[in-house]
């Protein structure tokens, strides 16, 4: 039986909320399909399905959820800023695997996503007034899991801290219900999913804040320098930051002003000779030993449509590891993720730990390049300095 089984919406949520368990000492292995049953106490799926339409991404969560029929617990992960359809893929995998209750904590206090009275923040804002808000229509998580047709309980911020029993009687009142549960910190969630496991409740559904304090119910065993065991490759680093998130943008801008070379790309059109020039003038920076940032992170929105500029990112970046010399690769954005592992015919990616909060740190299984470093990250999150400062770790 696997310990836990892990299902997101996209690659960089999947590798940041599994990557939490192996603090726990156990293996974690994130698969490019669920088809693949990898050995490992974790596994961990992306369903891919954040920017599909509703109905696809319903067919999609479902069949994943036969992956998780056999484990001890079964984690939803969602986004932390409630993009995609959150509500709509917890009611699939609670009816597909017959669950009554659910624990829906969706907070990260470590990259300032908290949840007040039943309201997602970002650093004290609603989520509809940040950069969000053309993303995500309402903060309120209430109406959010309305569409799991089961009661919904809240727990609130002064309840959790100041009663107990009360919060305990909401886990423990019988019958089917999503509880969605306030946390402003790592010590909220942890009341919160100490309570639930003490109330047999085995599906959790947040982000990786509240996968952190499931994990923390597991015995440590061995601490993240531990994890790092695998030999470093020679090379340079190669960044694909896809994610056109305005903080990735600014860790695009760092890195370049601490010296790492940059290539602007803006898919407006088919031009062959654009394209080859690109490829060259990156490929020139690698042979000379250099570290290169190939962004989108300011363009506009393409013609193509992000399907296909994850495409063509992730066959840039397939040339390039396949003719070069690279030491380890940076991925930012979920679907560029998922592109460029996919395109180098990895069956999936071994999680290690976190180089930082959010960014996990693996390699590649499999593909061309097997044993690659890997480090992903959310286009939102990360210091100004956390490209750069990847770029050194990996070297």
């Amino acid at each position: 039986m696997k310990q836990v089984i892990v299902i997101a919406d996209d690659l960089t949520g999947a590798a940041d909320a599994g990557v939490c368990f192996t603090r726990a000492g156990l293996s974690v292995v994130l698969a490019l399909s669920s088809e693949n049953n990898l050995l490992a106490d974790v596994l961990v799926y992306s369903t891919e399905s954040r920017h599909l339409q509703e109905p696809e991404a319903r067919k999609r969560t479902r069949q994943a959820a036969d992956q998780a029929k056999e484990a001890a617990y079964i984690y939803k992960k969602m986004d932390s800023t409630l993009r995609g359809f959150p509500g709509f893929e917890l009611a699939e995998l609670m009816d597909a695997l017959e669950v009554e209750k659910v624990l829906v904590a969706p907070a990260y206090p470590a990259q300032g996503r908290t949840t007040i009275s039943g309201i997602q923040l970002i650093n004290g804002i609603p989520i509809e007034h940040t950069s969000f808000q053309n993303e995500v229509l309402s903060s309120d998580l209430v109406p959010l899991f309305r569409s799991c047709n089961r009661p919904i309980r809240t727990i609130s911020l002064d309840t959790l801290r100041s009663n107990q029993t009360k919060t305990q009687n909401v886990f423990n009142t019988e019958g089917p219900a999503v509880i969605i549960g306030d946390a402003e910190t790592d010590v909220d969630l942890q009341i919160l999913v100490n309570l639930a496991i003490e109330s047999d409740i085995r599906m959790f559904c947040g982000s990786a804040g509240l996968a952190t304090a499931l994990a923390d119910r597991f015995p440590a065993r061995y601490s993240f320098a531990d994890l790092v065991t695998f030999q470093k490759q020679k090379g340079s680093i190669l960044v694909i930051a896809g994610s056109r998130n305005s903080v990735t943008a600014g860790q695009v801008a760092t890195a370049r002003d601490l010296g790492i070379f940059v290539v602007e790309l803006d898919f407006q059109h088919e031009e062959k000779s654009i394209w080859d020039s690109t490829i060259n003038e990156v490929a020139i920076h690698l042979t000379l030993g250099q570290d290169v940032i190939i962004t989108t992170s300011n363009s506009k929105d393409s013609p193509l449509g992000p399907m296909a500029v994850a495409e063509r990112l992730a066959q840039l970046a397939n040339f390039l590891v396949s003719t070069q010399k690279i030491g380890g690769l940076i991925l930012t954005g979920g679907d560029i993720a998922m592109a460029v592992i996919s395109m180098l015919r990895s069956s999936g990616v071994k999680l290690y730990g976190e180089f930082l909060p959010g960014i996990p740190l693996g390699i590649v299984m499999g593909g061309i390049q097997p044993d690659l470093p890997i480090l992903t990250k959310a286009g939102g999150f990360g210091s100004k300095d956390a490209l750069f400062t990847g770029i050194q770790f990996l070297k």
